[in-house]
């Protein structure tokens, strides 16, 4: 539970990032090591992980003891598996594609019993997301300045940071290329097999971190998706790709 509410134990995803014809952003945790006062232990985070506030969890576990569960909202990066859209053709020939999982109920219970208003299907071959992930959890994340609210302002993030990142990294991409590159998810797919783990890789793996259900690990999962964009090497390899057409 978060916040004193129920929250249904059901893993789901949401449109339109669900779409096989959008990029689905995903979020990771970047290094960070702080420290909240004299004689407490700092938080660190040694590596980029999948975002999942589970370590903070575990981070005041081992500091103030076990608090109250209803205490910590479970916050993280989205990802799983659709329902409705099958997965798309550019995700069948990727290691890591899951089918949805068994036992997902939607339950309802306002005080006077459980009600079931839905069960999904298991092993469902549905399309994947996220994507592509880049830095979300606002522990690691981003500082605004707003003049309404006093200037600089820290702790800021989610994946509602990250999808304009991309938009931003698309129009870099385009800039270089000369022209539209079209719709990213066949040559993320293309590249993230064609490259593997060579050091010119557009995406780097995420393999450690959760987001409360799905951990990081090599090649494609739903925590992280293909990795971190490399966008360098991801233009790189875009103008080697062009070239090799003409």
């Amino acid at each position: 539970s978060g916040f004193n509410q129920p929250f249904p134990n059901l893993l789901s995803v949401d449109s339109p990032a669900s779409d096989p014809a959008i990029t689905a952003a995903g979020g990771t945790t970047t290094p960070i090591s702080k420290s909240f006062g004299p004689g407490t232990p700092p938080l660190v985070v040694p590596t980029e992980q999948v975002w999942g506030w589970d370590y903070l969890r575990d981070y005041f576990i081992e500091v103030i003891g076990s608090p109250d569960e209803n205490a910590f909202f479970p916050l993280g990066s989205g990802g799983g598996v659709s329902i409705f859209w099958p997965a798309p053709w550019y995700q069948t020939r990727t290691a890591g594609i899951r089918v949805t999982e068994p036992g997902q109920s939607l339950i309802f219970d306002d005080g006077s019993g459980p009600q079931h208003l839905l069960e999904l299907p298991a092993g469902f071959a549905g399309r994947n997301l996220p994507d592509v992930s880049l830095d979300a959890d606002p522990f690691s994340g981003f500082l605004v300045y707003s003049s309404l609210d006093g200037g600089l302002l820290a702790g800021y993030g989610g994946t509602s940071f990250v999808a304009p990142q991309l938009n931003g990294v698309s129009a870099l991409l385009e800039q270089a290329a000369g022209g539209r590159i079209g719709l990213w998810n066949p040559m993320l797919y293309r590249f993230k097999n064609s490259y593997a783990k060579s050091a010119s890789s557009p995406l780097t793996d995420i393999v450690t971190g959760d987001n409360w259900y799905y951990a990081g690990r090599p090649g494609y999962e739903p925590g992280a998706g293909l990795g971190v964009l490399n966008v360098a090497n991801l233009s790189a390899a875009i103008a080697n790709e062009r070239a090799s057409c003409h």
